[in-house]
């Protein structure tokens, strides 16, 4: 147990080089293009020469979560963190299945559901399948956006329901980092 924390510190001690400080982030809000600054990030060991600013963002996204999967071999302890990205899916589901549009790039990946599932569920008008805590939430931002048209109140019942996700998540928590980000 002992070799494997001194190897998790050390390789985050390592990882913490490829950080941006106040310098780095000073430098990069003075440049003027966009390119100008990918090109920064490149430098710096971000992402590789031709990505836009999303893939380099996604690109990074994964690196990270690639290392704690490395590192953690259960990221059940880290799915509070992923509650906004399943959240962000259960929202373009619900909006893609009332108005019938499905866009390329629907949805983020790396949360802790297939988007696929949260897909099905909002075709069928189905939420019995998604977990208890998001099912009401689901079904109401549904019928909101059904009937009103409104997608921004569909994206407040959403928010809130993965705010007290999160919360509810920290009062459940042994863990204080889980409770300070609650």
């Amino acid at each position: 147990m002992a070799e494997q924390y001194t190897y998790a510190v050390a390789r985050i001690r390592a990882k913490e080089l490829s950080l941006l400080n106040r310098q780095d982030l000073e430098q990069l809000l003075a440049y003027k293009t966009e390119q100008d600054c990918l090109r920064f990030l490149v430098d710096k060991g971000w992402g590789e020469t031709g990505m836009d600013g999303e893939e380099m963002l996604s690109h990074e996204l994964d690196k990270t979560w690639n290392a704690i999967q490395e590192l953690v071999p259960d990221l059940s302890a880290f799915s509070v963190f992923l509650y906004p990205v399943d959240y962000g899916n259960l929202k373009a589901a619900i909006k893609s299945a009332v108005t019938d549009n499905r866009p390329e790039r629907l949805y983020l990946y790396r949360g802790s559901m297939d988007p696929e599932q949260m897909e099905q569920a909002a075709q069928k008008h189905d939420f019995s399948n998604l977990p208890p805590i998001m099912r009401e939430a689901a079904a109401q931002a549904f019928q909101t956006l059904l009937h009103t048209g409104d997608g921004q109140l569909c994206d407040i019942i959403l928010d809130r329901a993965a705010l007290a996700a999160i919360q509810q998540a920290g009062k459940d928590s042994d863990s204080p980092l889980i409770r300070d980000y609650a």
